[in-house]
């Protein structure tokens, strides 16, 4: 591999480094700014897909809302959904809320 990564470190440049040594220091986060040959100017690392390819491709997938997550599907084809809840009706509450008031309201002004 070659040495060709820079990293910004307290405001000074250092490197070069290879891909996987740039990837172990401890000061190097995805927002760090990285800069090798070919570059215009110094980017932040988590918007160069080289450095984090393997990465996102070991990590699963995340579904989209609304869909089922792969593991949710049996071998059958049965989809099992974990304990999923639905969300308050804000309408309904606040329509309760209102009828408290009124009926405590309708109490103290009635006596």
């Amino acid at each position: 591999m070659d040495k060709c990564w820079y990293c910004i470190v307290e405001g000074g440049a250092k490197g070069p480094f290879t891909k996987d040594e740039l990837l172990s220091k401890p000061y190097f986060t995805r927002e760090s700014l990285v800069w090798k040959d070919g570059f215009s100017d110094w980017v932040p690392a988590k918007q160069v897909k080289e450095l984090f390819a393997e990465e996102e491709s070991e990590s699963p997938k995340k579904p989209k809302f609304g869909e089922l997550p792969e593991e949710s599907v049996e071998g059958d084809g049965e989809v099992v959904l974990l304990d999923e809840k639905e969300p308050p009706n804000l309408i309904l509450w606040l329509l309760i809320l209102v009828l408290i008031l009124f009926f405590y309201l309708f109490q103290m002004y009635s006596t």
